[in-house]
């Protein structure tokens, strides 16, 4: 593309480089979205003086995506510590401030070193199986999501949607994520959160916990079988099919029209919530199915979060 010829490279280095760019390439056929190229511009996913890839540096947005969440870990987990005797008590508004602060200015080591932290508030508390559920449900998140830090805790937005009974409305809210893989992810790691998160609620969040030894809690076995319990109940599963549906989001609302994609949203909100119970109670869950109030307010909630989000990417 040079116009001096003497600055163009020769055949062979073009050849080398289109075999390096090769794991880069996307098969998808179409023009290249400029706003696409502006973000890995920005993002500077390749170190152009060894053409090694590198993380992406977080936005402005999923930093404050994960101060948020990060908040809501640190509150959640403090106010079910509280009827406990051992529980040390910390003033729950400056570890919020404080959570919050750390991960969102250092969403790597600043949720791994949150994790630390409320894992040693956990054994103090004489609830060791607490600190092993939490870990089971971050790492999932570092693997899935190694190249998104922010990213790691949005998980959590599920068992705090569940505390106001609007689980089901969380895959809709990880299709705002900009990667399929991503809002895939999120969406599937939220509903494993969730399972997790259902032992140490002080309320059902969803389907309820599996039938549990009193004193679970007290020690690492017992949240280790707790772990086997759900993986032998098929949990993942179910959760294949969150992702799934945060996947397919941007596909099914693709129309432009209001009216139209209302009623695709709709539709997909009610698959979503049926195919999660039905899905369970194939799986042979011991659990009662959630209260009609609880499955028509998430479906509800999903529809408009799944709306709202077809509005934004029509607006990019």
């Amino acid at each position: 593309m040079q116009p001096d010829e003497l600055d163009r490279g020769t055949l062979a280095e073009l050849r080398e480089a289109l075999i390096e760019g090769q794991d880069q390439a996307d098969t998808t056929a179409g023009v290249v979205d400029a706003a696409l190229i502006d973000s890995y511009e920005q993002a500077d996913l390749l170190n152009p003086a060894e053409g090694i890839a590198v993380a992406a540096s977080p936005t402005l947005p999923a930093r404050f995506a994960a101060a948020v969440t990060s908040a809501g870990l640190t509150v959640a987990s403090l106010l079910a510590l509280a009827p406990l005797d051992a529980a040390p008590k910390l003033p729950l508004l400056w570890a919020a401030v404080g959570s919050a602060l750390v991960v969102g200015l250092l969403p790597r080591a600043g949720t791994l070193l949150l994790a630390i932290a409320l894992s040693g508030v956990f054994i103090v508390a004489d609830v060791p199986g607490w600190a092993i559920l939490l870990w089971v449900a971050l790492l999932p998140s570092t693997l899935l999501l190694a190249r998104h830090p922010s990213s790691w805790l949005l998980p959590i937005g599920a068992p705090l949607l569940g505390a106001v009974g609007l689980a089901l409305a969380f895959p809709a809210a990880a299709g705002f994520a900009a990667g399929a893989k991503q809002r895939a992810a999120i969406a599937g790691l939220g509903f494993w959160w969730l399972a997790l998160a259902e032992p140490v609620a002080q309320s059902r969040l969803l389907f309820g916990d599996l039938p549990l030894k009193a004193d679970w809690a007290a020690s690492p076995a017992g949240a280790i079988d707790l772990v086997v319990e759900m993986f032998a109940h098929g949990v993942p599963l179910v959760a294949l099919i969150w992702a799934a549906a945060a996947w397919a989001i941007p596909s099914i609302m693709a129309s432009g029209r209001v009216a139209l994609e209302l009623l695709v949203a709709l539709l997909w909100a009610a698959a979503v919530t049926a195919s999660t119970v039905l899905a369970a109670g194939a799986l042979n869950w011991p659990f009662s199915v959630p209260q009609a109030a609880v499955l028509v307010a998430g479906s509800a909630v999903a529809a408009l979060l799944a709306l709202a989000g077809a509005t934004l990417r029509s607006e990019r």
